[in-house]
């Protein structure tokens, strides 16, 4: 799981990650605050596969784009 938010800026509020506490992911998403302002959805595209890669696993296959 990975919790990107976005708007006029972005910022990787729960990166993506082997192990994770399902009551730390839910306390994180409550505390996003909403910002306002535009959707830079390609912006946070390519944060997303830019965390994604950084968090790869070595025995995964890895899936060219």
């Amino acid at each position: 799981v990975s919790v990107i938010r976005f708007a006029s800026s972005t910022d990787v509020v729960i990166p993506f990650k082997i192990s994770q506490n399902p009551n730390e992911i839910m306390e994180k998403v409550n505390k996003i605050k909403f910002t306002g302002g535009s959707t830079r959805i390609a912006e946070v595209v390519n944060l997303a596969v830019s965390d994604l890669s950084r968090w790869r696993r070595d025995d995964a296959i890895q899936v060219r784009n």
